[in-house]
């Protein structure tokens, strides 16, 4: 392998490495070192408007990431699916009503039961 790919090669990975700062320190020598790419450069080469690129790009990432997810838990309550439990399964607790069990040792349904009647005890 020649120095220049060897070059190439290691200054992608230390790019990729990086990526929060291409747009300050990205160099238009260190991507021309592959013989076909040209850019403008970085901050520092005075191509001042590629950092607010990448920002936006940041922007627009996480924009879309937050729509989409807000899409697809609209579809999942319309399907049957629900990110909470009901009420009265949160009382009793999560581990009979998903798994069946009750998951430690030290919790039986009796207990479950005592706790559900202090707790209307108190309420009143």
């Amino acid at each position: 392998m020649p120095l220049a790919e060897s070059s190439a090669i290691s200054s992608r990975n230390v790019s990729v490495k990086l990526s929060n700062f291409r747009g300050i320190f990205a160099a238009d020598y260190i991507a021309a070192l592959d013989g076909y790419t040209q850019i403008d450069g970085g901050w520092l080469n005075g191509h001042y408007i590629q950092l607010p690129y990448q920002l936006l790009n940041c922007v627009v990432g996480i924009t879309y990431s937050f729509v989409m997810t807000c899409f697809i838990l609209f579809v999942m309550s319309f399907s049957g699916l629900h990110l909470r439990v009901t009420e009265d399964e949160e009382e009793k607790g999560i581990d009979p009503s998903e798994i069946g069990y009750f998951a430690y040792d030290y919790i039986t349904e009796d207990t479950v039961e005592q706790e559900a009647e202090e707790d209307s005890e108190v309420e009143v």
